[in-house]
């Protein structure tokens, strides 16, 4: 009922704020709709690489109980090389971390690229536990691998070298 009067004017508020509630209402309805949607995706991407992880290594463990020690080396680093590229979203990891990442890498590229390139490591152990940007040394050793020794009829050299300055970087 809409009226000039005082009751027509209340019962105008009273519908306005029953039209305000169920809007409000149906606004919260759709945040905890996009709320479980979002935590969903979050569990879901949790899950995944906890998947892909688990396969690689029951892979590993088949192609190892069957003695096939070449395919199993590559399935483990695949994992290795995975499980901390996909680490929980973390950005900064140890550099001992940081070299099983590369090694992992590695061990895929030698099976790929074989007698192509040797790799030698001089890294100080009392860097090992610092931190460092995740995935840094990997992109660059594959730059190396893909630009560096691509016309080279020989095998060529890496070396990865860490330590700290004297002024302590």
């Amino acid at each position: 009922v809409s009226s000039r009067t005082e009751l027509g004017q209340l019962s105008d508020s009273f519908n306005h704020m029953i039209a305000k509630t169920a809007d409000l209402m149906d606004e919260r309805l759709r945040i905890e709709e996009q709320k479980r949607k979002s935590e969903w995706k979050a569990l879901q991407a949790q899950i995944q690489p906890h998947f892909l992880y688990n396969t690689l290594d029951s892979i590993s463990w088949i192609l190892l109980m069957k003695n096939d020690t070449e395919t199993y080396k590559i399935i483990y680093a695949l994992a290795n090389f995975f499980r901390i590229a996909l680490h929980g979203g973390m950005e900064v990891i140890t550099v001992e971390k940081e070299l099983t990442h590369l090694k992992s890498y590695l061990v895929i590229q030698n099976m790929r690229f074989p007698d192509k390139f040797e790799v030698t490591y001089d890294i100080s152990g009392e860097i090992m536990q610092l931190k460092m940007v995740k995935i840094i040394l990997q992109p660059i050793v594959e730059n190396s691998i893909k630009h560096g020794f691509d016309k080279m009829s020989e095998g060529g050299k890496i070396s990865v070298k860490g330590f700290l300055t004297d002024n302590g970087d």
